[in-house]
């Protein structure tokens, strides 16, 4: 069993717990603390897990039985009261990543059954499993394995006016870079981007707001090409309005943001998404021209829909992350005037290329005077560790479109384009019937019309304006999706 093991995994040889979060056992319904950790393989593969101090405690005594007497490691005590206050996370925190240096520095230690089964992550440990109801009380929260997380709302609503209106909004959250002396790491940056379109006069409006850590990026050509924009001309233009700490309108810098990971509560500027304890999603967001939009959206009592392949699509950077969406939503509140009817969909996607930057920095932080670091921590060369920050191998563009039909099914589709080869790296749709099953279908066709091109006097860029959609085997399901006014850039 050892050999299996030994010849499908390489050891993992660096592991940094880099962030504590209490969790609900869903057998008892105790609240306990997952210790979630970012570990690093030999073969640099990096791993995601969350593990419970009795799972650690599990790992402990098999090593006893595993290792010669002539090993010992230390191991931190139980406590019976006060676990869960924060003076004693931290400090279980502590002595567990001690544990750890301790453990992954003796090679027989490394090679143990017990460790591999204990590092072993098929899939991130807090990505949702592939099959089942999901979790939206714990998945709906930012979840830790995630280079990039957007949640993205859009509703189609009337006015008490009597006019259409279409809104959109999305918050966004990445990691930033990593901050040695902080728990956990990584610092993120925080964005979010609004629209309004008015489909009777054909008026657009949006704002983009960031942090002064997104605002950072900008100012930045190369920190701006290495994270989303490979065009250095591209690059430049965006960093120059940022020199002195401002950014081209319609975008502002916010002078806060946050993002909670215990509960669905994200703040970037006066723009929110907070999720509702009768498990409704209030978003607010502001607009270049002054409007606010305050929306309340109820989605029906059904499943979370997965997107893709069993959840799984490919990101910006060419990797898998995950998604899921809500179809079906009632939308009240307002958008540039009272609602008086509306619907709109939720779209959660998170994931993207985990990142590379070399674990030696942390673990060096993390070793007190007492106790240096061993030399077998730092056995992997700089080549395989790769460069700090975020390496961005294809950069991928998406075409999204959503479309609610006069039977009562919904129609979703999704096309991944290599930005540098022009190629289709993925694309796809999801039929959800009006009774709520969904089916997801891969040999579809999903393409721009090349005649519908129009030139954007502002980026020198040209978009098209619409897009053409057939899925075969289902014959009546040829779709045209048209915008109703062009400048929407």
């Amino acid at each position: 069993m050892a050999a299996e093991w030994a010849a499908s995994h390489s050891p993992v040889v660096h592991c940094v717990i880099a962030a504590t979060r209490t969790r609900k056992d869903p057998a008892s319904a105790k609240e306990y603390t997952a210790y979630e950790m970012m570990c690093e393989r030999e073969d640099g593969e990096h791993v995601y897990l969350g593990k419970r101090y009795t799972e650690f405690e599990q790992l402990n005594a098999e090593l006893k039985v595993s290792l010669p007497p002539s090993i010992e490691l230390k191991f931190p005590k139980k406590n019976w009261f006060g676990n869960l206050s924060s003076g004693s996370v931290e400090s279980r925190r502590r002595e567990l990543q001690g544990y750890l240096n301790s453990m992954l520095s003796i090679s027989d230690a490394r090679e143990c059954e017990c460790v591999e089964k204990f590092f072993d992550a098929p899939v991130r440990h807090d990505w949702p499993p592939s099959l089942g109801a999901l979790d939206l009380a714990e998945h709906d929260l930012p979840h830790y394995s995630a280079v990039t997380e957007q949640w993205h709302f859009a509703a189609a609503v009337e006015l008490t006016d009597g006019r259409s209106v279409a809104a959109h909004v999305t918050f966004h959250r990445w990691v930033f870079e990593f901050d040695h002396e902080a728990h956990p790491p990584m610092l993120y940056a925080h964005g979010c981007s609004a629209a309004l379109l008015d489909e009777d006069n054909g008026e657009f409006t949006h704002m983009t707001t960031l942090d002064s850590m997104a605002s950072d990026i900008l100012q930045q050509p190369n920190r701006l090409q290495q994270h989303s924009m490979r065009d250095t001309r591209l690059a430049q233009a965006f960093a120059e309005p940022t020199k002195n700490g401002q950014v081209a309108l319609p975008s502002v810098i916010a002078e806060s943001a946050s993002c909670e990971t215990q509960r669905l509560h994200i703040v970037v500027g006066d723009n929110t998404l907070t999720k509702q304890a009768d498990g409704s999603y209030a978003v607010s967001f502001g607009l270049a021209d002054g409007t606010r939009c305050d929306l309340t959206l109820r989605c029906a009592e059904q499943q979370a829909v997965r997107d893709g392949d069993g959840g799984l699509v490919t990101g910006w950077d060419g990797e898998k992350s995950y998604q899921y969406l809500l179809p079906r939503c009632e939308v009240s509140g307002s958008a540039g005037g009272r609602i008086s009817d509306g619907h709109g969909f939720y779209r959660h996607t998170f994931g993207g290329k985990p990142l590379e930057r070399p674990l030696r920095d942390i673990l060096e932080d993390l070793y007190s005077e007492n106790q240096p670091a061993p030399d077998s921590v730092f056995t992997i060369s700089d080549e395989l560790l790769g460069a700090s920050g975020l390496t961005t191998g294809t950069t991928c563009g998406w075409t999204r479109a959503f479309a609610l039909l006069e039977d009562g099914r919904e129609i979703g589709c999704h096309c991944v384009l290599d930005v540098d080869e022009l190629t289709i790296v993925e694309q796809g749709s999801i039929s959800i019937s009006a009774d709520g099953v969904a089916v997801s279908q891969t040999e579809i066709a999903f393409f721009d019309d090349p005649e519908s091109l129009w030139l954007s006097k502002r980026t020198f860029m040209q978009h098209p304006t619409r897009w053409l959609l057939e899925v075969p085997g289902q014959t009546d399901v040829k779709l045209t999706f048209e915008a109703v006014t062009a400048d929407q850039v």
